[in-house]
């Protein structure tokens, strides 16, 4: 991560169980480049009190199944993107997404890292 950008301190919770009672916990993170000041903490309180109960276990049902995704990783991290990205515009309306757009703010990226509950 480029030293000017800002990543969420508070991660975004998305879990869901799988098929045969698997249950996966994952978080998500943010990443904006040239942020204005505030904007960590602005990105952080939007993610606090925004209501993800049950989105994981949505896009896990919505997406079906995939081959050589028994966990369902990636077929909820293939469903989440959209929902990220609208979230950031609804944060920062106009942000730019993944773009070379220079000094302009932008999510410059997102990440998702998942611990299975039963391993």
């Amino acid at each position: 991560m480029p030293l000017e950008n800002i990543r969420s301190e508070v991660p975004i919770p998305v879990g869901w169980i799988a098929e045969g009672g698997h249950v996966e916990t994952c978080r998500v993170w943010i990443e904006l480049r040239n942020p204005q000041p505030g904007d960590r903490q602005v990105l952080d309180a939007a993610i606090a009190s925004h209501d993800w109960s049950g989105l994981g276990q949505r896009l896990y049902d919505n997406a079906g199944p995939m081959k050589d995704d028994p966990g369902g990783e990636v077929r909820v991290s293939n469903a989440l993107a959209p929902v990220i990205e609208s979230f950031a515009d609804a944060t920062f309306p106009g942000v730019l997404w993944l773009s070379e757009a220079g000094a302009s703010r932008a999510v410059d990226g997102w990440g998702m890292t998942c611990v299975p509950e039963d391993q």
